[in-house]
């Protein structure tokens, strides 16, 4: 029965070879992991306008999202006429790896990548004049790799930065050893491509693009509006290529995140990968027997360090030390799996997480029929949430001012009393 049951399994997995593709994630040495094997990668995509001012509520779309978001890319972070561009330190999220283009010759609105740390991306540097964009790669079996980027195309780019563009997309596109699977997303400006029918009317530049992602046997796969506002002309500015066509599934355009007015994307890319549930051994400190330890350490150093060569010096010390260690203090197993998904980056109540959803709705209600009363209702919505989640974050960081002044008094009171019964003790 074992080897039916083997047998079965691995022609089901064959049979899923021709849409999906394995992805192995190395595990770290000394840890224990069992796989379990996903078949999407799940991504998200906006245009956020000045990232800095909606990173909570990007934070809470991660949070209470269906499941957690491996891949999220982000377009003109930077704001309008800033002084300075925000550094990866502001806009970290807890369990993602943070690559973005932190070039600063020339003012640029920003893009970045947020990848879920367990996939261990690598960045990827491309020779290109193109000004906006970042690379970067995941392994697959047999030592395959996708690269994933992300791109933003200004409305005023000049002649130059278009034909890098196109360089850049042929280059990516072309068949290689350095990768073999393709997803890019970005805000590309082409607001006169009817993707719907690949026209473009008389747009020579837009036409030109098209050229291009034919002649790179490049699929786009958005067909909807990604970007509206009341009294303006919706268009779709934000693309998803890849070079499979039946790679991406699941395509939801939702409502904005903040003020913008590009819609937010999320959806799923397939491929047959390995999710591990890592589990690894930690030191217990708090059941240490430090007594124990205390006595096994007390040993004549003076016979024992006796080598001139420091490191050799170090390296018995540190021998001695981790042999007692690992005799006085017990060890825990601790499960790591999901950590992006695990992180409370803004503890939310049911009475805002109703709101947020019923912003959502609000949104798609106004997509459908264009009115401007629906419009201003989303609008009241969003600022609603907006100030909800500031609110929610503000309670956080008082609740953990409180924490850390309670363990301050308690270390004060702690010392005080060590004092009074040491005379010669100074706090």
């Amino acid at each position: 029965m074992g080897q039916e049951d083997s047998q079965c399994q691995s022609q089901k997995v064959n049979r899923e070879k021709s849409c999906v593709y394995n992805v192995n994630i190395n595990m770290l040495p000394k840890q224990k992991h069992h796989v379990d094997k996903l078949k999407v990668f799940n991504c998200l995509y906006t245009n956020a306008d000045s990232l800095p001012n909606k990173l909570d509520e990007l934070k809470a779309r991660i949070q209470y999202c269906e499941g957690s978001m491996d891949i999220i890319g982000i377009t003109e972070i930077n704001p309008k006429n800033c002084r300075y561009y925000p550094g990866k330190a502001e806009l970290q999220i807890d369990g993602y790896d943070l690559f973005m283009d932190e070039n600063n010759e020339v003012k640029k609105r920003g893009v970045g990548l947020y990848i879920r740390r367990e996939l261990k991306a690598e960045e990827v540097k491309i020779n290109t004049k193109f000004q906006e964009s970042v690379w970067v790669t995941v392994k697959l079996n047999n030592k395959d790799k996708i690269i994933i980027g992300c791109i933003y195309k200004s409305p005023n780019s000049s002649q130059e930065n278009l034909d890098a563009l196109k360089d850049l997309i042929r280059n990516i596109a072309q068949p290689n050893k350095e990768h073999s699977h393709v997803l890019i997303m970005g805000d590309f400006n082409y607001n006169k491509i009817d993707w719907n029918q690949w026209t473009c009317g008389n747009d020579r530049e837009g036409e030109a693009f098209l050229e291009c992602i034919r002649d790179s046997y490049l699929i786009q796969h958005v067909n909807t509006i990604t970007r509206s506002r009341e009294n303006s002309e919706p268009s779709m500015l934000d693309l998803i290529l890849t070079n499979e066509e039946e790679m991406i599934d699941n395509l939801h355009v939702k409502d904005p995140l903040g003020h913008s007015d590009h819609c937010v994307m999320e959806f799923q890319f397939k491929c047959y990968f390995e999710q591990c549930n890592i589990s690894e051994d930690r030191w217990n400190y708090f059941k240490g027997n430090y007594e124990q330890m205390k006595k096994k350490l007390d040993l004549d150093w003076d016979k024992i360090l006796t080598d001139s060569n420091p490191n050799k010096l170090f390296n018995i010390f540190v021998e001695k030390f981790n042999k007692a260690k690992s005799e006085c203090i017990p060890k825990i197993i601790s499960k790591i799996y999901n950590k992006a998904k695990m992180h409370n980056y803004v503890p939310l109540d049911e009475k805002t997480i109703t709101k947020i959803k019923k912003k959502h709705r609000a949104w798609q209600r106004y997509m459908e029929s264009r009115e401007g009363g629906k419009y201003r209702k989303y609008v009241k919505l969003r600022n609603q949430v907006k100030n909800m989640i500031r609110k929610a974050k503000a309670v956080m960081e008082k609740d953990i001012a409180k924490d850390v002044k309670k363990i301050q008094n308690g270390s004060g009171n702690m010392l005080t009393q060590k004092g009074k019964q040491n005379p010669g003790y100074q706090s």
